[in-house]
């Protein structure tokens, strides 16, 4: 899921709950500035070697200047490949250059964020009792039977998501509101709502109503978003959609210190999702003291960053690459939150709704 132009954030932002965005090729000005500037070192090296051939014969600079003229702009097949592949040489790691820096860019601030949690102060571990305040309301006095909705209903989940230009997390909320009606599902456009993302939305109201034996065609759903964003979209909110709309439909409350990231499929089963470990964090910094993720996915992948020193003579280099390290979230949040996997709706509701 996809979120985008945050309030108070950048206008352009992006932020995703589906998957871990790849880093792309830069577009923006700094590249081109590269280019040009290239560009211009490789005249001045052509204008410079001209120069230098016509003073070392500045003697018979006259008569030879049509030939030395001739000479500089005429090639032969074997020296035009060789300027073409200079040239190629020189543009290639110029681009290598800027998309390793702007790689680095993302994990030096996944490091950051390690660091800050290794270095912050524990907030307590276990899965806690539900929080005096719930996160769902619930209106009518009795509660729903199968088939029949006599009632406004509403609750609400947290959703976690990744914004796609600084790859940090965010947390934010859905709310479901179910009404008498004739089986419509509604997807509040304020933010705007991709079609990926109304799809699963449909899909998590057709598992939650199968779920509670609710007659869907009696009922009307309204699922709103609240997160920091103008652009919502992908599926990997799913799984929270379908546990509020269960509490809704049940009468029940759902748990404000627990969230979750992972879709909903049609037989009620939980789907993987991408950028686990940056909404991890995003879900420890708010508060949240039970993580619940796709089985399979406590274990994640991060790329450490390396160093090695180098003496050459009087020079010393630095050779920086990046390792692979396998982190167990479990493990790594521990004392700061509880990080548990789930493979089905039943899992979810167990741990969420009461």
């Amino acid at each position: 899921m996809c979120l985008s132009a945050c309030t108070h954030f950048n206008a352009n932002a992006k932020l995703t709950f589906v998957s871990f965005p790849l880093p792309s090729f830069p577009s923006h000005p700094p590249f081109r500035l590269l280019l040009i500037s290239l560009l211009r070192a490789f005249l001045t090296f052509l204008l410079l070697s001209f120069l230098l051939r016509m003073l070392t014969h500045r003697k018979k600079m006259a008569k030879n200047l049509r030939q030395t003229l001739y000479s500089h702009l005429k090639m032969d097949k074997k020296d035009l490949a060789i300027a073409v592949l200079s040239i190629l040489l020189i543009l290639s790691v110029a681009s290598s250059l800027v998309t390793y820096h702007y790689q680095q860019q993302i994990i030096e601030k996944q490091l950051q964020i390690i660091r800050e949690l290794s270095t912050g102060g524990a907030t307590g571990s276990g899965v806690s009792t539900p929080p005096s305040t719930p996160s769902s309301t619930s209106i009518p006095s009795t509660p729903a039977t199968a088939g029949t909705f006599t009632q406004e209903r509403s609750a609400s989940a947290n959703i976690v998501a990744v914004r796609s230009d600084t790859e940090e997390g965010v947390i934010g909320k859905v709310n479901v509101e179910v009404k008498n009606g004739t089986g419509r599902v509604l997807a509040n456009t304020k933010p705007f709502v991709e079609p990926d993302t109304q799809y699963s939305v449909r899909t998590a109201v057709k598992v939650a109503t199968e779920y509670t034996h609710s007659d869907m065609n009696s009922m009307d759903f309204i699922v709103s978003f609240d997160i920091n964003g103008t652009l919502i979209g992908g599926p990997s909110a799913g799984a929270a959609i379908t546990a509020a709309t269960i509490a809704a439909l049940e009468g029940k409350k759902v748990r404000e210190d627990v969230a979750i990231t992972g879709t909903i499929e049609e037989d009620g089963s939980i789907g993987r999702v991408g950028a686990v470990f940056e909404k991890a964090v995003a879900a420890e910094k708010n508060g949240i003291r039970l993580f619940l993720v796709p089985k399979g996915q406590r274990v994640v992948t991060f790329w450490e960053r390396k160093e090695v020193k180098r003496q050459i003579g009087p020079f010393s280099f630095i050779q920086v690459y990046y390792e692979p390290k396998r982190i167990d979230l479990a493990e790594y949040m521990r004392g700061k939150m509880d990080v548990q996997e789930v493979s089905s709706i039943d899992d979810v509701v167990k741990y969420m709704i009461y």
